[in-house]
């Protein structure tokens, strides 16, 4: 029960376990470790077992709640980099703020451990939105602009060594 008291029983088990698992990290056989804590050397084992289980799932729960607010600090850089974006007008700080929007993706996809297949289709699924966020960006700069910043993610995607992102022009 968590946050309540342990009964004697189970304060006895969980120091138990927890010398069990010491002395298994020292080296000591399941039979040494059930000689030394007064039991047999398949609840020696058990012990450790258990131990190593618990300490997996507390370890998973850790790495949850902190994968959890990376995700949170990412979302909080791309709303940031977004409203900054739609609000430059200079090519060269577009170039800056695109690159570090792709750089939050990359973070993004490492965080979640995306294999190589589902970072193709994540990245296939950024590429549309990015190639809609262009479609706005043609409609809101000049052209000379529109066409710099194109420029830009050319040197940005060769720069990832990826492939260049293909804008298909509005059916508008």
């Amino acid at each position: 029960m968590p946050g309540g008291k342990l009964s004697p029983d189970q304060c006895n088990l969980a120091l138990r376990k927890e010398r069990a698992s010491e002395l298994r990290l020292k080296g000591y056989t399941f039979r040494q470790i059930g000689e030394e804590l007064g039991v047999s050397h398949v609840q020696a084992f058990q012990d450790v077992q258990v131990a190593l289980s618990e300490t997996r799932s507390h370890t998973a729960e850790i790495c949850e709640n902190l994968r959890e607010l990376e995700g949170q600090r990412l979302d909080g850089i791309w709303l940031k980099l977004s409203t900054t974006l739609a609000n430059t007008g200079s090519p060269s700080d577009l170039a800056k703020l695109t690159q570090q929007l792709h750089r939050n993706i990359e973070l993004r996809m490492r965080l979640y451990g995306l294999e190589s297949a589902k970072r193709l289709e994540i990245q296939n699924m950024m590429d549309v939105q990015v190639t809609e966020f262009i479609h706005v960006l043609e409609k809101l700069l000049p052209e000379d602009t529109y066409k710099e910043i194109l420029n830009a993610i050319d040197k940005i995607s060769d720069l990832y060594e990826q492939p260049s992102i293909t804008v298909i022009p509005n059916e508008s």
